[in-house]
């Protein structure tokens, strides 16, 4: 009997080169959130610091200029915090996609690892359903002629 080979081997081969790189996509989105993450909290981090700088120089007198200069860069330190916040969110969905995208994947060569076990499981019973027929002939025979030469 010939030896077990598997048609579709090649696909799964392909299927599982493609969950790898997906795999890989999706470490690289999770790294790219985390970059995200840290620097919306460190925008958000600036933008406090900054407020009770302010808050702690209002005690003290200081020109209109100062305050006008102060405030620009307060505006400019939430534009920045909700531009980071935008990123962030861009970067969860993305992550997101790459989740479904690994998913799916992931799926596809877990059914073509299933039918590969099944396909083998089948050619196992038949090996050996065929080898044990031949197992009974040759018992068979051995029986015949062993019970022929006694006579």
């Amino acid at each position: 009997m010939k030896k077990f080979t598997f048609r579709l081997n090649k696909i799964l081969d392909l299927r599982k080169w493609r969950e790898k790189t997906q795999q890989q996509k999706f470490a690289q989105a999770q790294v790219e959130k985390q970059v995200a993450a840290r620097e919306h909290d460190e925008a958000v981090e600036a933008a406090n610091n900054h407020i009770r700088e302010s808050r702690s120089k209002t005690n003290k007198s200081f020109s209109v200029s100062d305050a006008l200069l102060n405030h620009h860069y307060q505006e400019k330190l939430t534009r920045e915090t909700i531009d980071r916040k935008k990123d962030l969110e861009t970067a969860e969905e993305e992550l997101e996609n790459e989740r479904a995208t690994l998913v799916k994947r992931s799926r596809d060569r877990q059914v073509l690892e299933k039918l590969h076990e099944r396909r083998l499981d089948e050619f196992t019973r038949e090996f050996n359903r065929v080898e044990q027929a031949e197992l009974d002939d040759d018992a068979g025979r051995r029986h015949y002629t062993n019970g022929n030469n006694e006579k």
